[in-house]
């Protein structure tokens, strides 16, 4: 299975910039400079050292959500959430006029979460079955990890708003906890002040 870049995922990349952030500065607006040292005002110069690193923490930022909406069962939109990100790191690389392995191998990895994710949706999993992570170049492990970490910030985000979290942050059944709290989280996520892991849907 291939999971380069496709010259489709452009058109459905802006749809879904729109969808959850109103424009790509909504996503700027969302992940700050990491440090203060970094920040600009408006449009940085094309040039500018700084804007890579403004970049680096959109996607990461981005990523993060991605994993937080999968932990949660969101597939549809954690799938939207890596293909934005996918997207992120390519325009990043093209910036910085280089060719990063690395960038690219994270790319692939967004994309392959991207069509995984799409593979988890209800409509695709009444008709096909649940998809194997191994068609995907993923691994069960690899993704029991980044839910165990995507559960850990979400009970985190919780706890800092003064709310009781729907599960308890135990490894060994949080997911499955997670599983039974699912529709608790769909009535949370449109409410940024107590779930800010899902505030993209306000931006």
């Amino acid at each position: 299975m291939n999971f380069k870049w496709r010259s489709s995922y452009r058109e459905q990349t802006n749809r879904y910039i729109k969808k959850h952030f109103g424009s790509p500065n909504g996503i700027t607006q969302m992940f700050p400079y990491m440090k203060t040292s970094f920040r600009i005002k408006g449009n940085p110069d094309v040039f500018d050292e700084r804007a890579t690193s403004k970049g680096n923490n959109e996607y990461h930022g981005v990523e993060r959500l991605a994993k937080q909406y999968h932990a949660v069962h969101m597939h549809e939109e954690a799938a939207e959430m890596w293909l934005i990100a996918a997207a992120w790191r390519r325009e990043i690389n093209m910036l910085a006029d280089k060719t990063d392995e690395r960038h690219e191998d994270a790319v692939e990895f967004a994309i392959k979460n991207y069509r995984y994710n799409r593979g988890m949706m209800p409509q695709k999993t009444r008709r096909f079955g649940f998809p194997k992570p191994q068609k995907y170049g993923l691994t069960e492990d690899g993704l029991e990890t980044k839910d165990k970490m995507a559960l850990r910030e979400i009970h985190a985000a919780y706890v800092r708003n003064g709310v009781k979290p729907p599960f308890e942050l135990d490894d060994c059944c949080a997911v499955a906890q997670v599983r039974h709290a699912r529709h608790g989280f769909a009535i949370h996520r449109a409410n940024q002040a107590i779930f800010p892991a899902f505030q993209t849907l306000s931006v």
